[in-house]
């Protein structure tokens, strides 16, 4: 999909001030399955937000997500003990498990006989740019619908470090922002299909990585296909406890993106706009890497003889 078509999306969502536009298209969507999944808890407000918005688009919506937090869990899956699993109501499940846990139980046991069309991660509580995108479970989740043959989205809301201890509810911005992200995701979806030509959703080995600012609809100023930083704003020390040998992690964001990082998914988040970042979970450094590497280790590597 070309970036005009994700900018068209994004135009025809901020012109919705009501449900009304999704729901009048929910004809031309055709029963879309969507496997919803998150890594913040099966109950958390950015999944109930996002389950309500892909429901009135006219999406079929499966979730099974993880029954408590399982935050900053990567793709860390349990293939050692039992997993216990809860229907809570008609198509929502509970995963006592990881995120990875939880959509392999959706895809391969739940939904082994009824396949999704797609896997929809989050709204994640908390911005998953740059460094954020290898220890996240929302991505995490979204990486192994991927990696098992399925196009995944994974969906995150920023966060303001400030709002941590607001009460009642901590980040009530981030929280303001769920329909935002949740409506923009339903139309990103419908964008994507009109678009497939009868093909895939995405691309094989393709995941869409969506990051929404912590503000209101009206005050979102854009989106933008941006590049993947290596790292982020936030800052990770260790700080000694009361208890000998324990520490404390601790977290602090730098007050302005330094320079190196102008152009990517950290800079335009910062600036107001939603993300979208494309991603295909390939750990491989490339050919060029691989031949500085080969070159210096010509007398340890054995060449490949010809057959």
């Amino acid at each position: 999909m070309t970036l005009k078509g994700i900018q068209a999306a994004a135009l025809l969502l901020m012109l919705c001030a009501t449900f009304a536009c999704a729901q009048a298209d929910a004809g031309q969507v055709g029963g879309l399955h969507v496997l919803l999944t998150n890594d913040d808890g099966y109950q958390t407000r950015g999944i109930v937000e996002m389950r309500r918005a892909l429901r009135d688009a006219g999406y079929r919506v499966t979730l099974v997500a993880p029954a408590v937090n399982q935050s900053a869990s990567s793709m860390r899956m349990n293939l050692h003990t039992a997993i216990k699993t809860e229907l809570i109501e008609n198509g929502v499940w509970a995963v006592a498990g990881s995120p990875a846990d939880a959509v392999q139980i959706g895809l391969l046991h739940i939904l082994r006989d009824d396949p999704p069309d797609l896997v929809v991660s989050g709204s994640n509580r908390g911005e998953n740019v740059g460094f954020s995108t290898y220890i996240s479970g929302t991505l995490g989740a979204a990486t192994i619908a991927m990696l098992r043959g399925f196009p995944a989205v994974a969906v995150s809301v920023e966060i303001e470090l400030s709002e941590s201890n607001a009460e009642p509810v901590p980040y009530p911005s981030t929280v303001a922002a769920y329909p935002g992200a949740a409506e923009f995701t339903a139309a990103l979806i419908r964008e994507l299909r009109e678009t497939s030509n009868g093909n895939r959703i995405l691309p094989e080995h393709t995941v869409l990585n969506v990051n929404y600012p912590a503000l209101e609809k009206n005050a979102v100023r854009g989106v933008r296909l941006a590049k993947t930083a290596y790292e982020t704003t936030y800052r990770l020390t260790y700080r000694d406890t009361d208890t000998p040998g324990e520490l404390r992690p601790h977290s602090t964001q730098l007050a302005e993106v330094p320079e190196h990082l102008h152009g990517t998914d950290v800079h335009w988040l910062s600036m107001g706009y939603i993300t979208i970042g494309v991603l295909d979970g390939n750990r491989d450094a490339g050919d060029a890497a691989q031949v500085a590497v080969a070159e210096r280790l010509s007398e340890v590597i054995q060449p490949i003889e010809p057959r």
